[in-house]
C-alpha cells in the first residue's frame, strides 16, 4: 500500500516537472521575481500540489475506539486512520487527558493508562495535535460526534462497564 503510494507521487511529480523544463527563459525587461509555482506547471499536467491530499490512497474513516470497555482497564484499544494521532479523555466531570496515542500502519491503536478506569467513567475519543500530520481537522469533522470547546473533535463517547 506505502509502495502505491510513494509510486504514484513520484509519477505526478515527474509529470509536473516534464512541462516545467519549457522556455524559462527570463528577457532583460522582464521581472525576475519568483512567480507562484502553479505558473510555471503545464495546464494539461494537474500540478501533485493541489491534486494529491496525503495520505493519497488512504479511505479516511472515523477513528474509533474498541467496545466494551471494562473498569480496570488500563490499556484502551481502537482504529483509524495511519498516522493520525488521537487523545482519550474522561468526558465525564473531569474532562481531564487520559492518554494518547497515534495510529499505526495496520490502522489500529493502543492508549497506555495511568489509573484503571471506574465503572460508570466516560471516556471520548479525539484528535491529537494534527501540525505534524497530512491531515486537517475539516477532513474529519464529518465523523465526529461532537465538537467540544476544550477537547476539540471528539469520535466516541463510551461508558465504562462493570466486568462481569
Amino acid at each position: 500500500m506505502r509502495r502505491f503510494l510513494f509510486v504514484s507521487v513520484f509519477i505526478l511529480l515527474a509529470l509536473s516537472l516534464v512541462g516545467c523544463t519549457e522556455s524559462m527563459t527570463v528577457s532583460p525587461t522582464e521581472s525576475r521575481l519568483p512567480q507562484p509555482i502553479l505558473s510555471v506547471l503545464p495546464t494539461s499536467v494537474p500540478s501533485p500540489l493541489a491534486t494529491v491530499t496525503p495520505p493519497v490512497s488512504v479511505v479516511l474513516v472515523a477513528p474509533q475506539l474498541d467496545e466494551p470497555i471494562y473498569a480496570g482497564d488500563t490499556q484502551i484499544t481502537g482504529q483509524g486512520p495511519f498516522g493520525l494521532p488521537i487523545r482519550l479523555y474522561d468526558v465525564g466531570l473531569t474532562g481531564n487527558e487520559l492518554g494518547g496515542s497515534v495510529v499505526d500502519e495496520e490502522g489500529t491503536f493502543v492508549v497506555i493508562l495511568q489509573q484503571p478506569l471506574v465503572v460508570g467513567q466516560r471516556v471520548g475519543l479525539a484528535l491529537g495535535d494534527l501540525s505534524e500530520t497530512a491531515y486537517t481537522s475539516e477532513q474529519l469533522q464529518d465523523y465526529a460526534v461532537i465538537d467540544l470547546p476544550v477537547i476539540g473533535l471528539l469520535f466516541a463517547d463510551v461508558k465504562v462497564q462493570p466486568r462481569e
